[in-house]
């Protein structure tokens, strides 16, 4: 098992921010403590996403994984909440932005655009991380949009 995942498992076992109903309107709900638990999409909504490098600061181990949350503005505010959240020992990098867009009844997956602040992501780093996690939903990008 990595460091990066071990660490992340260990964070994952901590306590977590409850969502509550009134906040529920989360398109990707992840517990704040975690970075690499399985998001859950739910409801049909178009989001802010950032693609972060994770490296463990020891063993210098690289990472990919993809945060998203309707309730952030900025692509910012995204990786600022990630930060707040993350373990000890883990240095974060945004390495581009775009928008997800979750279609739940048509099983459909869209990512595409870019971040004014940290440029356009590379979308096959999120198509190929959303498919392991969602097998049964189409997940296609595109590099037009805003």
């Amino acid at each position: 098992m990595s460091r990066i995942c071990a660490i992340l498992r260990r964070a994952r076992r901590s306590p977590s921010q409850e969502i509550g109903p009134s906040r529920l309107r989360t398109s990707i709900l992840f517990s704040p403590a975690t970075l690499l638990h399985k998001p859950k999409l739910i409801f049909k909504k178009i989001f802010r996403d950032c693609r972060l490098e994770v490296t463990d600061s020891s063993t210098k181990e690289q990472k990919y994984v993809v945060r998203g949350y309707y309730r952030c503005h900025f692509h910012d505010d995204i990786l600022q909440e990630v930060k707040g959240s993350a373990p000890s020992g883990l240095k974060l990098k945004c390495v581009g932005g775009g928008r997800i867009k979750h279609d739940d009844t048509d099983k459909d997956i869209l990512v595409y655009g870019y971040s004014q602040g940290y440029g356009q992501a590379d979308h096959t780093i999120a198509v190929g991380i959303l498919q392991k996690k969602y097998p049964g939903y189409n997940i296609h990008f595109s590099n037009d949009g805003y």
